[in-house]
């Protein structure tokens, strides 16, 4: 690649959810047989009333009287008829417990680029036909009784399982990694090590199995890159190489574990023959065998090894902590079906309770679920539903999608976007998700619920403009991110990179409508985004400002053939700097940069940085045709364009990249943008011409507006 062409990058690179569309079968559990219960599975489903639950974890969940008189509901008038559970669009089967006025579920959940999510939603009053069949056994299905097992049968009894426990933590961001979630723990430097303690909880034999997954981001001529010793209790028990960048994943056997708590080091000796070898710890599973856990505190879970019972130990504290007549119930898992395995009373010594088999057509290993129904946690999130009639919507021009804490802030926008002949309309993002949410990402903060509601729009409606309010970011669910969220696309050369653009395509993957962000994370900054574009009059001052290379003066002498500045400024004079900044204070105008860039600055002199957010009046329209500046994710940083437009002075609109591609790939685009903008065209319109000239996908995909998308930088002629 040629460097003269390529963007500066400042410091290092700046960084579907495919959610399981899990089909269950209910069924009731007598003392001796097990029914298995078919279920209605209604592709599309949807009342006006109802609430959409969002776990985290896979596991039972109870709603209890309080959750049902919090929502405002007496539960004591609720039976399993009147009650419907969901997930993408199938029915979830539930037991409901009249004596507890309570709901208790086996919750699923997929892994998504933020980290397993699963999000189910809740009516009541529904008719009979479509009801969530709870486990019992009013449709007739298939009787597997309990004495049936498969040949697998080890013992008549079982009182160890086998468990996984992964060891991770997302500490460090790469967004180069060829991974979905490039999320790391941490960075092994060749030489260089990594420590960590492993918990072995009521471990009763060896072996011991460690899972390794890795990263190894160097890569070079010589073969292998990477070389990892693992450590065990400061002895060596393995030797592991690779080549290449790749995400490495590999099992090792430990033969003699004892104890409950152990060492593992991770070595990164720095034998290869590369000059600088990195790789980077993603996460560390462990599997051991154990006692059966009993449910002190929620809920245990085990897996069957094919014996007839279950047995624990339970000594006299256990009993009477858990109270005489304190009943736990057993629910089991297999092949994605749902079994009621009955209440038992834990009682002083041994307790064993029937496993369920394995029929003929069941391929998978049953899992126990043990505890006591009110003592599962309620979902993560509960919140009502909130549809949209899509008809209203049909006649929209200018669709905005904010919280609903912006919306009043958001009002003089859309007055007078109203008062010059569009068609306006506000939504929430709960609106969009629950209305507009497709499968398994329905109502989970998911990117393809806004590309639907555009593609529906477009195609049954007049929607021209998109306007986001709300800021996105890598790590939106670990921070309990509350914003718009933005789609994800792979670049060349930083990897995974934010992109508004990939929000407007249609299924041939061509941009539909032209869309915009306001990047704000509080009332203050809607509210300042909003008064500066209240503020913005088109206007005739151009400026262009050019870095040291031929290639950026290249592009700017094509620019300014379209448009001419009156003023151009170049980066090796030595008062650049002074010299933009004068030309901004003096008032507003649009000024059009070509040159180095990266996520805080503009050009490797340092011509404009973040820092200078409120340096000037303004308002001002930024164009930058140069990398990473509009990248607005960043779980650690604030870039240029994000702080510029947050602050009440300074720059109303940013059109930039988040990721880094060539001058010569962006000439294209930026030749398209501009001859739109001599027509007077508005920001969005001129974006949406430069996407579709667009050659380089690299280019199409990074490039986005932070800024109002009907803002129109130029005088028409026809205005």
């Amino acid at each position: 690649m040629n460097s003269k062409a390529k963007c500066f990058l400042y410091g290092g690179f700046i960084a579907l959810g495919l959610s399981l569309a899990i089909i269950f079968l209910t069924y009731h559990l007598s003392p001796n047989i097990f029914f298995a219960i078919p279920c209605t599975r209604p592709s599309t489903y949807h009342t006006d009333t109802g609430w959409v639950l969002t776990l985290y974890a896979a596991g039972p969940y109870w709603l209890g009287s309080e959750w049902w008189h919090a929502q405002g509901i007496d539960p004591e008038t609720l039976s399993a008829d009147k009650i419907q559970l969901m997930q993408a669009g199938e029915v979830v089967p539930f037991l409901w417990l009249a004596e507890e006025s309570g709901l208790l579920f086996l919750g699923k959940v997929a892994e998504t680029r933020y980290g397993p999510r699963g999000s189910y939603t809740l009516t009541l009053d529904i008719p009979a036909s479509m009801n969530g069949m709870p486990f019992d056994n009013r449709v007739s299905g298939q009787i597997v009784p309990s004495a049936t097992f498969s040949d697998l049968s080890i013992s008549d009894i079982q009182q160890t399982t086998l468990v996984t426990s992964w060891l991770e933590r997302d500490e460090v961001y790469r967004s180069t990694a060829p991974m979905d979630r490039p999320w790391f723990w941490t960075t092994i430097h060749a030489p260089g090590e990594f420590v960590l303690t492993v918990p072995l909880t009521a471990a009763v034999s060896s072996p011991v199995s460690l899972t390794l997954r890795m990263w190894g981001q160097s890569s070079m001529p010589q073969n292998p890159d990477h070389h990892i010793r693992v450590w065990w209790d400061d002895r060596l028990i393995d030797e592991h190489w690779w080549d290449g960048s790749e995400v490495e994943m590999w099992t090792v056997r430990v033969t003699e574990a004892q104890s409950d708590v152990h060492t593992l080091r991770l070595e990164s000796p720095g034998s290869t023959e590369i000059p600088v070898e990195v790789t980077w710890l993603d996460a560390v599973g462990v599997t051991w065998q154990r006692t059966l856990p009993l449910p002190e505190t929620g809920w245990a879970t085990w897996q069957a090894d094919g014996s007839a019972r279950a047995c624990w130990s339970v000594s006299e504290t256990d009993q009477h902590e858990k109270n005489e007549t304190e009943k736990v119930r057993v629910l089991w898992e297999i092949d994605d079906n749902i079994y009621d395995g009955g209440s038992y009373t834990l009682n002083a010594g041994q307790t064993c309770i029937p496993q369920i088999g394995i029929a003929a057509n069941q391929t998978g290993t049953p899992q126990g679920w043990i505890g006591v129904p009110r003592q599962a946690p309620p979902p993560d999130e509960s919140r009502p539903r909130e549809l949209v009639d899509i008809v209203q919507l049909e006649t929209a021009q200018y669709l905005i999608i904010a919280p609903r804490v912006f919306h009043e802030a958001l009002s003089p926008l859309l007055a007078m976007h109203e008062s010059e002949g569009l068609t306006t309309a506000l939504v929430t993002p709960e609106q969009v998700y629950d209305t507009f949410g497709i499968r398994g990402e329905r109502a989970i903060r998911e990117w393809r619920a806004i590309q639907n509601i555009v593609n529906t729009l477009h195609t049954r409606g007049r929607l021209r403009y998109l306007l986001l309010v709300g800021d996105a970011s890598a790590n939106q669910f670990n921070s309990q991110f509350s914003g718009i969220p933005t789609a994800w696309v792979r670049t060349s050369y930083v990897g995974d990179t934010p992109s508004d653009y990939a929000l407007v395509l249609d299924e041939e993957g061509e941009p539909l409508i032209a869309v915009g962000r306001f990047p704000a994370n509080s009332i203050a900054e809607v509210r300042a985004m909003v008064d500066k574009t209240l503020a913005w009059k088109p206007a005739t001052r151009l400026a262009y400002l050019v870095d040291d290379e031929p290639e950026f003066a290249g592009l700017v002498d094509l620019l300014s053939e379209i448009i001419p500045g009156e003023l151009q400024l170049a980066a090796a004079k030595g008062d650049t700097r002074d010299g933009v900044l004068r030309w901004l204070q003096a008032g507003p105008g649009t000024l059009v940069y070509s040159g180095h860039g990266s996520l805080l600055l503009l050009g490797d002199e340092k011509i404009l940085t973040a820092q200078d957010a409120g340096n000037w009046n303004g308002p001002t329209v930024v164009v930058a045709w140069t990398c990473l500046c509009a990248m607005f994710t960043h779980p650690q940083y604030i870039g240029i364009a994000e702080a510029w437009l947050r602050n009440p002075r300074g720059t109303v609109a940013f059109v930039g990249p988040t990721a880094e591609t060539t001058t010569t790939e962006q000439r294209a685009m930026a030749l398209a943008f501009q001859h739109t903008l001599l027509e007077g065209a508005t920001l969005g319109d001129a974006l949406l011409s430069g996407w579709r000239a667009a050659q380089s996908q690299d280019v199409k995909g990074s490039f986005l507006l932070l800024g109002d998308p009907a803002l129109r930088p130029f005088p028409r002629d026809d205005l």
